[in-house]
């Protein structure tokens, strides 16, 4: 049955396919429809002037367009200062406020998200040493993006493309948070954190996030450890679990914060630890930076590497 929501959805993706778009800079004309959500829509699209293929971010709705001068903005300020290699992030191209509509450029991404890699009915998991790397390649790019006064707030798998030979490279920071003393209520594209607005997506969120106080590098770490917890038990078949049923219901953990959260140790009985001390309801109870959650994922890696190759050794 067609609804009426999908018709709507349609109708967008076929608006914006075969036009072009034109900012200061360049001129684009969007091609396959790749994506969408409920503000936007994704076009492959090639530069005009220089046949380079790229991705086309296009607002769908003039109440969205705060969102896009938002994630110009915390791209274009992490862009200028986070200088680790390599980086995490996909780059803003190209942006110009005068639009209508508004849209971002982008590289075009040809790798799946992590999200499509759980998914895949072919998938059967990653190893333990290899969730203890993508974790701390994760924690590693969270980091960078503080270090750069920036917290990305929508942190899941649906926005961390898994590219082979690199990793993992996160996307979407229309939510992020800006640390800097220029956020504030004058800026009138500034999501304001005195809101109290839920800004995320509540699953993945810190309890003491979704009551309402600001993101910090302890809420950030909870994310962190949450996604790791999902490719643990290989995708989402962890929300069938008990314990993903209750950690993907924050209004619960936030009750329940002085309840210790454990991980079934036969998943890892070297990473597990480290995942549930992240995951804790309490923040005081998590790990206390980027730092020391990334030393405990590197240790984690190492003593699996080893534990493996001693395994199959023996055999």
């Amino acid at each position: 049955m067609t609804t009426r929501r999908s018709i709507a959805a349609s109708l967008i993706e076929l608006r914006y396919a075969n036009v072009t778009f034109q900012s200061k800079t360049g001129s684009y004309h969007t091609g396959t429809f790749l994506g969408g959500g409920g503000y936007s829509v994704v076009h492959q699209a090639r530069n005009i002037d220089t046949g380079e293929q790229v991705a086309l971010k296009i607002c769908v709705g003039p109440k969205s367009s705060k969102y896009f001068y938002h994630e110009a903005q915390v791209l274009l300020e992490l862009g200028a200062i986070d200088d680790s290699k390599p980086r995490r992030f996909v780059p803003l191209m190209d942006f110009d406020a005068s639009n209508d509509p508004v849209f971002l450029v982008f590289p075009l991404m040809r790798y799946p998200t992590l999200d499509e890699v759980l998914d895949d009915p072919a998938f059967r998991g990653f190893s333990p040493p290899k969730i203890a790397r993508l974790g701390a390649r994760l924690a590693q790019a969270a980091a960078s993006f503080e270090k750069a006064g920036i917290h990305h707030r929508d942190l899941k798998p649906a926005n961390i493309f898994m590219v082979p030979g690199l990793g993992p490279v996160i996307f979407d920071f229309n939510i992020a948070r800006l640390l800097s003393s220029r956020d504030d209520i004058s800026n009138p594209h500034f999501l304001p954190e005195s809101s109290r607005l839920v800004l995320g997506s509540p699953t993945y969120m810190a309890p003491e996030v979704v009551d309402g106080n600001p993101s910090s590098v302890r809420s950030e770490i909870h994310t962190l450890a949450f996604i790791l917890a999902v490719v643990m038990h290989g995708g989402s078949s962890f929300f069938d679990t008990e314990l993903g049923r209750h950690l993907s219901a924050p209004q619960v953990m936030i009750k329940k914060r002085n309840v210790p959260v454990s991980l079934p140790l036969n998943l890892s009985p070297i990473l597990a630890p480290v995942v549930a001390k992240a995951l804790e309801p309490d923040p005081e109870r998590r790990f206390d930076g980027f730092d020391s959650f990334i030393e405990a994922l590197t240790k984690a890696e190492a003593a699996l590497s080893v534990y493996r190759n001693t395994f199959f050794i023996s055999r």
